[in-house]
């Protein structure tokens, strides 16, 4: 991804110090620390386009040693479905549309969850 987007290294060490800030105010705020080792985690996504954000997910879950991961999405492109798929033991997708350019095109209503409902969800 870095690469197609040309991002140079001075850029992309200015971002992670940048997301680092942002991951431990999450952290903090959410305060969700869950033993997950050997647990099988389903991983939900509202759709994903490229997968990155859903991928760095599978990753982190993967760290934490989770026993299966299985990945739920609405929808998402064929080849991003195809590329996922592989790094999860299970996936399950309603729909991969050929006219695919955007999540939010496949929703009458996407509104952007708040910090306080996934909170309370956590809870």
């Amino acid at each position: 991804m870095i690469e197609r987007l040309g991002i140079t290294g001075k850029e992309l060490q200015k971002q992670i110090q940048k997301s680092k800030v942002k991951i431990r105010k999450y952290k903090s705020k959410f305060k969700s620390e869950v033993d997950l080792k050997k647990k099988a985690v389903i991983l939900v996504d509202d759709g994903v386009a490229t997968g990155a954000t859903v991928e760095v997910a599978i990753k982190h879950l993967r760290g934490k040693k989770v026993g299966q991961i299985v990945l739920a999405l609405p929808v998402g492109p064929k080849d991003t479905i195809k590329r996922l798929n592989r790094l999860v033991d299970k996936i399950v997708v309603l729909e991969t549309p050929p006219d695919f350019l955007a999540v939010g095109q496949f929703y009458r209503d996407f509104p952007q969850i708040t910090d306080e409902e996934v909170i309370e969800l956590l809870q």
